[in-house]
């Protein structure tokens, strides 16, 4: 983890610390991993060289990266051709969610010091960017202080929370706040002088700084304190409050159409239909009078005959009891309160019912033409009976709300038979939601990413985003401050994702839950262990129970609006039933979910791994993880191969794919380390086989060609009698042996892995055979053959979702396409092949970009690339580069430069033994170079023929030339 609140330093799983070096590597290192997320490179170019232009600036970006990739804590270290990211455990982001959670004991006790104090390094805008951070990170600090000061008032530890005042008010002295907090908690543990003295300082700041006298407030708490008075019944903390717009918001929002509808209604029963929390008695409200009279379900209570309408009874005006006549005497059987006497020896059990049911609708008539029925799904049979016969004489108007999810098929029949207009009321949408929380600001547009949050978290319902808010400001993390709303999180958070679900909607979705069947609970605990998408077969195999239970279950789930077909309702739900299970059920119902044959292999590890099962999770991580790695997506499987390493270190399959994995991914230190580790430990011959290939691999990216051809041709052997789905081997093979010339050699490996590899379908493997064929193809003249297998590559690797076999094919079909003469077709499809991503090959690819580039007489941008090349290529591509530029140079009279650039590419071509780039380098110094210069390259390439025949002829005439000018 890397500590910046502390004094700065790195430690690492096994405990050891590093110091965070001043210096300016490590501080871009810090603010990478403060952004915690991909950073442009033209924007660390402007922090870091903010008056230069930008090509300098990028410049200056690429030194201090590589610098910064020396660093021993720098492995996280992620670099693309257009962005950096820095992603690693770092104590400001435990910092963020601590504030998150309002726990505010723990952030303070993360942050030890300010953001890098003392970290005096010179940076220009990225010192200002850091600065800005600190500044930031510091008033959230004494936020959480002063909350937590207030917390430790309200519990009475008095002392706690004088230390908390004395370190808010040490941070900011002219905190009021703080220094009446100080004074009075000082005063209740006896220690009035110190009380004294917060305020004499504090006074004489005030009047030094500001010129200005302390609050009335702080007055009256001196005064008191002066006499010794006690505090007991003063407040002893900052009342927390809500404001009165959330508790009651001041205007429907979002209802425009439904309202219209409703008031378009010719229907005697209206219903409002939504889910709990939607906000369906508001909406019926705002539409109906203030005087229309409610008729409310209540829950539990379905099994008492009339409930509601009794309760009606109870209210009535003795003008509407009045109303009844005779038939008063027939509710007073019920309710004797109603003042009749009721008639006695009455056996006419038909003929009381007739009575009852005309007495309740003779009452329900006489309140008025209108009613309103709050929560119709918890009325009882009698009471729907009552009112079936009501309507029936066509002098009432019913306007209902429902829950969605709890109409049960006999209200169903009863709400057709009464003709009743559905009214559907749909969660808020964004728009809708940043238009409430608008209405209870009091301004334009609020918070657009906090309403953003709001929406998300609350899945746009009504009652959960007001929950929710309660929620912030009850824990202090949302305030207002002069009439404005401000959150904890503002300076600090990107997207507010630092704030947890309040435990009201938790309660609230648990309550719900807890009163299904059981059936219905476990299936509920069970989705939401698997997660958003299910199947019945899973829950099935989770619970034990049989399919015709899980499916009742799910539809008893589905009428609760809990869930919906194969997923929660909303994500809320499933976090508040998946955070109420016990840490047991959890883990067993985790273990379970590994063994779902019918779950994809990577979600069955993370159940592993979740139950505590980490060798159960490893086999299932190396098969995603090799998975993945034919498919070309090697950041992708890297990242998954490492989650194996960790289930177990010293596993050497993982080993052997990590080691190919992080030589493609430039990462060659770490390709070698595990290389290695797999060669002294390991027998298996494919594992084996992995191993050579990355060591042969990075021997000829170092340009040491010789040294590779044994060691390939050693991991070619031993796998000849396995049938294998990758082709890591023959893409190696094929660079080795097209720079040797050895073309038969190639093709006699490449053609049956073609055939193999087929037989698996589309792949990056095959994809990468395919595009080594075409090129051996166009080496041996094979030209038309050799462009159709090109773009079958491609095509492949597209189909295949390889990004880096997608690079690797358009690097091989460049030279192709520009001797057919389509040089802007190869621009093109260059340029989307490096919008993929930064692979290993992916310098070669902005090579053969550049050089299509000259063909098409675009020289400045073909400089641009190869200058970058140049700067931080391999040493093969360097050499290639610097010789292209020699040329390029020349072009522009600039022959200092050209001979320059001739003597770097010479140098690189020492030290690679890849032909194609020692005849570039032999052509940049026969064109530019010193004499000295000739008699070193010539004996490089003497004898060899090259099969790109445009680098052959430009080689032949520059000699030529030479002679000439040589005579």
């Amino acid at each position: 983890m890397l500590h910046l609140l502390d004094h700065p330093h790195w430690l690492s799983d096994d405990g050891q610390r590093s110091d965070v070096p001043a210096t300016k590597p490590a501080l871009l290192l810090c603010y990478l991993a403060l952004q915690n997320e991909w950073v442009s490179r033209s924007q660390l170019a402007l922090l870091l060289r903010p008056d230069a232009d930008s090509a300098t600036g990028l410049h200056a970006v690429r030194l201090l990266l590589n610098r910064a990739k020396a660093l021993p804590w720098a492995a996280a270290l992620e670099v693309e051709t257009t962005r950096v990211r820095f992603r690693v455990a770092l104590d400001v982001l435990e910092f963020r969610a601590s504030v998150g959670k309002a726990d505010w004991g723990a952030a303070l006790t993360i942050c030890k010091r300010p953001l890098l104090e003392h970290f005096a390094v010179e940076a220009e805008g990225l010192s200002e960017a850091l600065n800005l951070e600190r500044d930031q990170l510091e008033l959230v600090w004494l936020e959480a202080a002063v909350a937590l000061a207030g917390q430790q008032s309200a519990s009475g530890d008095h002392a706690s929370a004088a230390a908390t005042w004395r370190a808010c008010i040490a941070k900011n002295e002219l905190l009021e706040e703080a220094v009446r907090g100080a004074m009075r908690s000082f005063a209740l543990i006896g220690q009035r002088s110190a009380a004294l003295e917060v305020f004499g300082r504090f006074a004489l700041s005030l009047q030094r700084d500001l010129h200005a006298l302390p609050a009335a407030a702080t007055l009256d708490l001196l005064e008191l304190i002066e006499r010794s008075q006690p505090l007991e019944l003063t407040q002893s903390a900052e009342v927390v409050t809500v404001p009165r717009t959330v508790a009651h918001p001041p205007r429907l929002i979002g209802r425009d159409a439904e309202l219209a509808r409703l008031r378009a209604s010719r229907s005697a029963v209206t219903v409002v239909s939504g889910e709990p929390g939607v906000g369906k008695t508001r909406f019926l409200r705002e539409f109906l009078t203030s005087d229309t009279r409610w008729l409310h379900g209540i829950d539990g209570l379905q099994g008492i005959s009339l409930a509601p309408l009794l309760t009606l009874a109870r209210l009535a005006s003795s003008r509407t009891l009045e109303a009844l006549g005779a038939y008063r005497d027939d509710l007073a059987r019920l309710l004797p309160e109603l003042g009749a006497t009721p008639t006695e020896g009455n056996s006419d059990l038909l003929g009381a019912k007739a009575r009852l049911l005309e007495g309740f609708a003779r009452l329900l008539e006489a309140g008025g033409a209108v009613l309103a029925v709050d929560d119709l799904q918890w009325l009882d049979d009698a009471t729907l009976e009552c009112l079936t016969y009501t309507l029936a004489r066509g002098r009432l108007r019913l306007y209902c709300t429902v829950r969605r999810g709890e109409i049960t098929q006999e209200l169903a029949q009863t709400l057709s038979a009464w003709g009743a207009l559905t009214v559907r009321l749909e969660p808020l949408s964004l728009v809708d939601t940043q238009a409430l929380l608008s209405s209870l600001i009091g301004v334009a547009q609020p918070f657009p990413v906090f309403s953003q949050w709001l929406h998300s978290s609350s899945g746009g319902n009504p009652f959960f985003a007001l929950e929710v808010l309660k929620n912030l400001f009850e824990t202090g993390r949302l305030h207002i401050t002069n009439g404005e709303w401000h959150s904890v999180l503002d300076q600090i958070s990107r997207d507010y994702a630092e704030f947890e679900m309040p435990e009201t909607v938790h309660d609230l979705v648990l309550r719900r839950v807890a009163q299904l069947p059981i059936e219905a609970q476990r299936v509920a605990e069970s989705a939401s262990v698997i997660g958003q998408r299910f199947e019945t077969s899973m829950l099935t195999a989770l619970t034990g129970f049989t399919s015709s239970s899980v499916t009742d279950a799910l539809e008893t789930l589905e009428l609760a609006d809990v869930l919906r077909p194969n997923g929660f309702r909303h994500d809320l739900m499933r976090q508040a039933i998946y955070k109420g299970l016990s840490e047991s059920r959890r883990m067993a119902l985790h273990a379970g979910a590994a063994e779902l044959l019918s779950l994809e292999p990577l979600r069955r590890a993370d159940h592993a791994l979740l139950a505590g099962q980490p060798l159960v999770a490893l086999p299932l991580l190396l098969e995603v993880g090799a998975a993945l790695n034919r498919q070309g997506l090697l950041l992708e499987a890297r990242s998954v191969l490492e989650r194996a390493l960790v289930c177990d270190p010293d596993h050497l399959g993982a080993l052997a794919l990590l080691a190919g994995l992080a030589m493609q991914t430039k990462d060659d230190g770490l390709a070698l380390a595990y290389s290695q580790r797999v060669l002294n430990a390991s027998s298996d011959p494919l594992t084996r086989a992995r191993a050579l290939n990355v060591k042969a691999g990075l021997l000829y990216n170092a340009g040491q060609v010789s040294l590779a051809v044994p060691v390939i041709e050693e991991a070619i052997f031993i796998t000849a009698h396995l049938e294998r789905s990758d082709a890591d081997l023959e893409e190696t093979a094929f660079d080795i042996f097209e720079s040797e010339a050895r073309y038969d050699d190639a093709i006699r490996i490449l053609e049956p892995a073609v055939t193999r590899l087929e037989r698996f379908g589309d792949s990056g493997a095959l994809s990468t055979c395919l595009s080594s064929l075409a090129a051996i193809y166009d080496d041996t003249g094979r030209y038309a053959e050799a462009l159709e297998l090109h773009f079958k590559a491609l095509e492949t690797a597209k189909r295949a979702g390889a990004g880096y076999a997608q690079v690797g094919a358009t690097v091989q079909m460049m030279w192709g396409l520009n001797h057919a003469g389509r040089s802007d077709e190869a621009v093109s499809i260059a340029q989307q092949a490096l919008a993929l991503g930064e692979y290993s090959n992916s310098e070669y690819l902005r090579n053969g970009l550049a050089a299509s580039l000259m063909k098409l007489k675009r020289l400045d941008e073909a400089v641009a690339i190869y200058e970058d090349n140049a700067e931080r290529g391999q040493i093969t591509t360097r050499a290639l580069a610097w010789g292209r530029l020699a040329s390029l140079y020349a072009g522009r009279t600039d022959f200092t430069a050209a001979g320059r650039a001739a003597s770097a590419s010479l140098a690189c071509a020492l030290q690679t033994q890849v032909f194609f780039a020692r005849i570039r380098a032999a052509i940049a110094v026969l064109k530019h170079g010193s004499d000295e210069e000739v008699q070193v390259i010539l004996p490089l390439v003497e004898g060899r023929i090259s099969p790109d025949k445009d680098a052959q002829l430009e080689f032949e005439a520059a000699l030529l030339e030479r002679s000439a000018r040589a005579k």
